[in-house]
Protein backbone atom coordinates (compact mmCIF):
# COMPACT_ATOMS: atom_id res chain seq x y z
CA UNK A 1 0.00 0.00 0.00
CA UNK A 2 1.39 3.38 -0.97
CA UNK A 3 1.74 6.27 1.47
CA UNK A 4 -0.95 8.15 -0.47
CA UNK A 5 -3.32 5.16 -0.15
CA UNK A 6 -2.56 4.89 3.56
CA UNK A 7 -3.37 8.58 4.08
CA UNK A 8 -6.67 8.15 2.25
CA UNK A 9 -7.50 5.06 4.30
CA UNK A 10 -6.74 6.89 7.56
CA UNK A 11 -9.07 9.78 6.71
CA UNK A 12 -12.37 9.91 8.58
CA UNK A 13 -13.98 10.96 5.29
CA UNK A 14 -13.69 7.37 4.08
CA UNK A 15 -16.29 6.48 6.72
CA UNK A 16 -18.73 9.30 5.92
CA UNK A 17 -20.76 7.31 3.37
CA UNK A 18 -21.43 4.69 6.06
CA UNK A 19 -22.49 7.28 8.61
CA UNK A 20 -24.87 8.75 6.06
CA UNK A 21 -26.14 5.33 4.90
CA UNK A 22 -27.09 4.19 8.39
CA UNK A 23 -28.57 7.59 9.29
CA UNK A 24 -30.81 7.40 6.23
CA UNK A 25 -31.70 3.79 7.02
CA UNK A 26 -32.76 4.90 10.50
CA UNK A 27 -35.07 7.59 9.10
CA UNK A 28 -36.50 5.25 6.46
CA UNK A 29 -37.18 2.44 8.91
CA UNK A 30 -38.64 4.90 11.42
CA UNK A 31 -41.01 6.24 8.76
CA UNK A 32 -42.15 2.69 7.94
CA UNK A 33 -42.69 1.88 11.63
CA UNK A 34 -44.69 5.10 12.08
CA UNK A 35 -46.81 4.23 9.03
CA UNK A 36 -47.66 0.92 10.70
CA UNK A 37 -48.77 2.67 13.90
CA UNK A 38 -45.49 2.63 15.81
CA UNK A 39 -44.04 5.51 17.80
CA UNK A 40 -40.70 7.31 17.95
CA UNK A 41 -39.00 6.60 21.29
CA UNK A 42 -36.26 9.24 20.99
CA UNK A 43 -37.72 12.26 22.81
CA UNK A 44 -35.96 14.90 20.71
CA UNK A 45 -36.74 13.14 17.43
CA UNK A 46 -40.35 12.63 18.52
CA UNK A 47 -40.73 16.33 19.31
CA UNK A 48 -39.38 17.25 15.88
CA UNK A 49 -41.58 14.61 14.27
CA UNK A 50 -44.70 15.96 15.97
CA UNK A 51 -44.02 19.48 14.69
CA UNK A 52 -42.54 18.85 11.23
CA UNK A 53 -43.30 15.23 10.32
CA UNK A 54 -40.90 12.86 8.58
CA UNK A 55 -39.33 15.61 6.39
CA UNK A 56 -38.33 17.46 9.56
CA UNK A 57 -36.98 14.24 11.06
CA UNK A 58 -34.88 13.70 7.94
CA UNK A 59 -33.59 17.28 8.13
CA UNK A 60 -32.74 16.84 11.83
CA UNK A 61 -30.86 13.61 11.08
CA UNK A 62 -28.92 15.18 8.20
CA UNK A 63 -27.94 18.14 10.40
CA UNK A 64 -26.68 15.71 13.04
CA UNK A 65 -24.66 13.85 10.39
CA UNK A 66 -23.25 17.13 9.09
CA UNK A 67 -22.16 18.06 12.62
CA UNK A 68 -20.36 14.73 12.96
CA UNK A 69 -18.59 15.36 9.63
CA UNK A 70 -17.55 18.87 10.68
CA UNK A 71 -16.24 17.65 14.03
CA UNK A 72 -14.28 14.86 12.33
CA UNK A 73 -12.82 17.25 9.77
CA UNK A 74 -11.80 19.71 12.48
CA UNK A 75 -10.17 17.00 14.61
CA UNK A 76 -8.39 15.58 11.55
CA UNK A 77 -7.19 19.06 10.53
CA UNK A 78 -5.44 19.28 13.90
CA UNK A 79 -3.52 16.12 13.03
CA UNK A 80 -5.43 14.08 15.58
CA UNK A 81 -6.02 10.51 14.46
CA UNK A 82 -8.97 10.22 16.86
CA UNK A 83 -11.14 11.71 14.12
CA UNK A 84 -11.50 8.14 12.83
CA UNK A 85 -12.92 7.10 16.21
CA UNK A 86 -15.48 9.90 16.09
CA UNK A 87 -16.57 8.80 12.60
CA UNK A 88 -16.77 5.20 13.82
CA UNK A 89 -18.92 6.35 16.74
CA UNK A 90 -21.16 8.10 14.21
CA UNK A 91 -21.62 4.79 12.43
CA UNK A 92 -22.38 2.88 15.64
CA UNK A 93 -24.82 5.53 16.85
CA UNK A 94 -26.74 5.20 13.58
CA UNK A 95 -26.44 1.42 13.18
CA UNK A 96 -28.06 0.76 16.55
CA UNK A 97 -31.43 2.47 15.88
CA UNK A 98 -31.46 1.15 12.30
CA UNK A 99 -30.90 -2.38 13.62
CA UNK A 100 -33.63 -1.95 16.23
CA UNK A 101 -36.00 -0.63 13.56
CA UNK A 102 -35.21 -3.48 11.19
CA UNK A 103 -35.79 -5.97 14.01
CA UNK A 104 -39.12 -4.37 14.91
CA UNK A 105 -40.27 -4.49 11.29
CA UNK A 106 -39.11 -8.08 10.95
CA UNK A 107 -41.05 -9.11 14.05
CA UNK A 108 -44.12 -7.19 12.88
CA UNK A 109 -44.13 -8.85 9.47
CA UNK A 110 -43.36 -12.28 10.94
CA UNK A 111 -46.36 -11.96 13.27
CA UNK A 112 -48.60 -10.86 10.42
CA UNK A 113 -47.34 -13.60 8.14
CA UNK A 114 -48.06 -16.16 10.84
CA UNK A 115 -51.59 -14.76 11.14
CA UNK A 116 -52.15 -14.83 7.36
CA UNK A 117 -50.82 -18.37 7.04
CA UNK A 118 -53.13 -19.52 9.85
CA UNK A 119 -56.19 -18.43 7.86
CA UNK A 120 -58.33 -21.27 6.44
CA UNK A 121 -57.76 -20.33 2.80
CA UNK A 122 -54.04 -21.18 3.18
CA UNK A 123 -54.70 -24.79 4.21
Amino acid sequence: MTVQAMKKYASPATLYPYVLLFALMDVFLTSRILALGGTEVNGVANGILQVTGVPGLLTYKLICVLIVFLICDYIASQGDRRAIRVAQAGIVLNVFPALVGATQLGLYFAAHLQYVLAQPHFH
